[in-house]
């Protein structure tokens, strides 16, 4: 399991990229290569998915957009379902 915003499977390692290799086992049986993000990190979930810098990223401006702006908007669309 990885614990990054994203992961390429490749089968040849692209070159003239900055980034760390790493080989695991005899020879080529494992390479990896860690780059760095080519989006922006999110301010609210902390994932690198955002389009641009001190932005949300699409999954947090569609929960933020549906949020109601305060405890009493809340509680009156609470009522109201009931």
């Amino acid at each position: 399991m990885f614990q990054v915003s994203n992961v390429k499977i490749v089968h040849d390692l692209p070159t003239g990229i900055d980034g760390w290799r790493i080989r695991m086992g005899n020879g080529k049986d494992w390479e990896l290569m860690i780059v760095r993000p080519e989006k922006f990190k999110c301010p609210r979930c902390w994932s690198y998915t955002a389009d641009k810098e001190d932005g949300l990223c699409g999954r947090c401006f569609d929960v933020i957009e549906y949020m109601p702006e305060t405890l009493e908007e809340r509680l009156q669309e609470q009522s109201s379902e009931q």
